[in-house]
């Protein structure tokens, strides 16, 4: 096992870059890997020197290695701490899968070293769990001084609106009472004339 997964290595060293014909100058072309060039005169097609060569086989792994991580263990999806009992520690892999929760992945973190079965996309478990634990006291805290520094806000921004409703209304008082003093002299100025 540990000669083929040598091997394998060695191979996919040599094995060279395939690009798509063209894919150096059209940027959509560059993503959609490799396709058989079938134009008339193309130069790939040919296997022109100094042209990017033909993909030809020769660079496949061994038949017992393929499929396998470098360690030569089979990777295995997890959803939760009840899917590691099925693994087999000296041949399987866990991969936490991206849908986890974290709750759920601190679960798995634990059976996993209790089982002793290898995490392949979580380096250092006992220190991944740790770091969460800490960055949640720190999240927390900083999310009720955000909740303190809104509520703030929000208690100045109706303050400021209960002062200008106040002045609206001591305006508003002012001009009535200017329309009250116009009618009163409009009164007296006809009563002056009626007696005139």
């Amino acid at each position: 096992m540990e000669t083929a997964l040598k091997i394998r290595k060695a191979i996919k060293a040599k094995k060279p870059k395939y690009a798509r014909q063209c894919s150096h100058k059209v940027k959509e072309v560059s993503r959609t890997g490799w396709r058989k060039p079938k134009g008339k005169h193309s130069k790939i097609r040919k296997q022109k020197k100094n042209k990017t060569p033909l993909v030809q086989p020769g660079f496949g792994s061994p038949s017992i290695v393929k499929g396998l991580l470098s360690d030569g263990l089979k990777p295995v999806l997890v959803m939760s701490s009840n899917d590691l009992t099925t693994l087999d520690k000296k041949t399987d892999g866990a991969i936490v899968a991206a849908k986890t929760g974290m709750r759920k992945r601190l679960e798995i973190i634990k059976k996993a070293k209790e089982l002793g079965i290898t995490l392949v996309n979580i380096k250092n478990p006992e220190d991944y769990a740790k770091s969460y634990i800490e960055n949640k006291d720190v999240n927390k805290k900083e999310k009720q001084k955000k909740k303190e520094t809104r509520e703030k806000k929000a208690k100045e921004v109706a303050k400021k609106k209960e002062k200008e409703e106040t002045i609206e209304k001591k305006v508003e008082k002012t001009e009535e009472e200017k329309k009250k003093e116009e009618n009163k002299k409009r009164e007296e100025l006809l009563t002056q004339k009626q007696k005139d």
